[in-house]
């Protein structure tokens, strides 16, 4: 959900207009926020995102949560270490089955160059997983697409991209699979 722990359903009636629009609007701007600067917030806004058509209060109350978060965090910044002489790098994730209304799964990933993030994402999965390898299989896909995508990026301008490009995660199926392709 929005905030740890937090599991969120489809609302059971149909939402006030006054309501959808207040929703909507905050979404929005959260939204042009989590794609420009807050990494931070991708998760809940992505999850939050699919009640944009029928929001309940709840719905409601968890983005007046993203709001606070971010005012808590207002001195959080994106910084790079140039002098690390760090490359790109990627962590990759998934939430198995955890969309109480339909059990599709979450991906989400951070790329990083020069210890900063550079590239992020979390979003609903097309299709239903049924196993938490799958689900973790298909995140790492998405990264590799990215990860691809970056190290094209950088050659173009110039960078050398010669060193292999790091991918984390945490599933022990995922990593095997990734591995041994063949299986």
């Amino acid at each position: 959900g929005a905030s740890a722990g937090v599991q969120l359903e489809a609302a059971q009636a149909e939402a006030p207009a006054k309501l959808c629009l207040r929703f909507q609007s905050l979404m929005g701007s959260l939204l042009f926020a989590c794609l420009g600067t807050q990494p931070d917030i991708a998760y809940a806004i992505n999850h939050l995102g699919k009640y944009s058509a029928n929001p309940s209060e709840d719905h409601l109350n968890r983005l007046f949560y993203v709001l606070r978060y971010l005012r808590g965090t207002s001195h959080y910044r994106l910084r790079y270490d140039g002098a690390s002489n760090a490359g790109l790098a990627a962590y990759s994730d998934s939430d198995w089955a955890e969309d109480r209304d339909d059990r599709h799964s979450q991906t989400a990933f951070i790329c990083l160059m020069a210890n900063g993030a550079v590239s992020w994402a979390s979003r609903r999965q097309p299709t239903v997983s049924l196993s938490s390898t799958e689900a973790e299989y298909k995140a790492a896909s998405d990264t590799s697409r990215q990860i691809k995508w970056l190290r094209d990026f950088a050659d173009e301008l110039g960078d050398d991209m010669s060193a292999s490009t790091p991918m984390y995660m945490d599933n022990h199926g995922a990593i095997f699979l990734s591995e041994h392709p063949e299986i």
